[in-house]
């Protein structure tokens, strides 16, 4: 094996297990945490949320962040060193598209769920906070639209990642 396929195996393996758990941890956020929160009380559900959000937000910020900067360094590596791995023109095609879309996925997931996942967290520790003194009408009004903001978000992340993801294999094998 040439040094130049050893970078190419490397850097895809990077890149293919960022994505894996990028994707995991948003369609997880998506189709199970999400739509099972709505069966929790609200106390219930504001002390999970408190407890694993910010958690979770760390672990798509940085999954996501390699992915894209590996993705980034082997399309670069790629299009410089000729290596019996490199796509056709079709196939350049199809990845090029995909990277689009996994960044417009990156851009929402850092760009707008990230933030929302913070506001929220902050959010619910002063509800619960000012629920032991008074009610506070602002913030809990602000809280089920910093839920359904996280739910859409989280929705349109992996069903972009997805497209993503089929994007990429067919750019790979044509």
């Amino acid at each position: 094996m040439l040094p130049g396929e050893l970078v190419v195996l490397v850097l895809l393996a990077l890149h293919i297990g960022f994505i894996a758990t990028w994707a995991g941890a948003a369609i997880l956020l998506s189709s199970i945490i999400i739509p099972s929160l709505g069966r929790l009380s609200s106390s219930s559900r504001s002390e999970f949320l408190i407890v694993t959000l910010p958690l979770l937000a760390r672990f798509i910020a940085i999954t996501s962040t390699g992915s894209v900067l590996a993705g980034v360094l082997l399309f670069g590596y790629e299009t410089r060193a000729a290596t019996a791995y490199a796509p056709s023109s079709l196939g350049t095609l199809f990845i090029e598209a995909g990277a689009a879309l996994g960044f417009i996925a990156y851009i929402l997931a850092i760009g707008v769920a990230y933030p929302t996942a913070n506001r929220l967290v902050k959010a619910l520790k002063s509800s619960s906070a000012n629920d032991q003194q008074s009610s506070n009408s602002s913030l809990q009004a602000q809280i089920p639209r910093l839920q359904v903001r996280m739910r859409m978000t989280a929705g349109a992340v992996s069903g972009l990642l997805a497209i993503t993801l089929v994007l990429m294999v067919i750019g790979a094998t044509v």
